[in-house]
């Protein structure tokens, strides 16, 4: 009796560190992926990126510190930010939604678009999110980048947007591929 009681120990021990590694094994499998190398949100949110000038004859650079940045006629800030391959090389890409602010009551609203180059961020789209829209979130899945946000039905008030839109975008050949205006119907 008593070997047969030693060998039940040895064969359940035995089992059961095969049991632990399998369950480990699942984990591994079934975790997000790790991504080689690529962008960060702290870069992302320390990015220096070209805007378009609102009097539509050019671009201004706005360089973000911690997340947000500010120059004698205006202010801004980084709201969300999504890190993920966009372009299908194993690198994290990624995307920030912002608002500008040049003294009125807007809060001009943004998205731009990076990939990683070098371990750094390349700018390859930007897009107007409107005045006073609300990102509800902003993912990268599938190379697929994800943004969900409310924005201005006719009869809304400016602050107070109630449409709801979950729009899509992906990189082809370098260029970024989705609506040009995500707050108009």
């Amino acid at each position: 009796m008593y070997k047969v009681n030693r060998v039940s120990k040895k064969l359940f021990r035995s089992q059961h560190s095969a049991t632990v590694r399998f369950a480990a094994a699942a984990i591994l499998l079934t975790a997000p992926p790790a991504f080689a190398a690529g962008l960060t949100t702290a870069q992302l949110n320390n990015v220096t990126l070209d805007a378009p000038d609102w009097e539509g004859d050019g671009v201004h650079q706005l360089k973000f510190t911690s997340g947000e940045y500010a120059t004698k006629s205006g202010n801004g800030r980084i709201l969300k930010t999504a890190v993920g391959d966009l372009d299908g090389d194993g690198q994290a890409d990624g995307a920030v939604v912002y608002y500008e602010n040049y003294g009125g009551s807007g809060a001009f609203m943004r998205m731009a678009v990076f990939i990683c180059k070098d371990g750094k961020p390349v700018q390859v789209g930007m897009r107007s999110l409107g005045d006073r829209s609300e990102t509800r979130h902003l993912t990268i899945k599938n190379r697929t980048l994800v943004l969900d946000i409310m924005t201005h039905r006719p009869n809304d008030s400016a602050p107070g947007p109630t449409k709801r839109k979950v729009v899509n975008f992906k990189l082809k050949q370098g260029k970024l591929v989705g609506p040009e205006q995500v707050d108009w119907n």
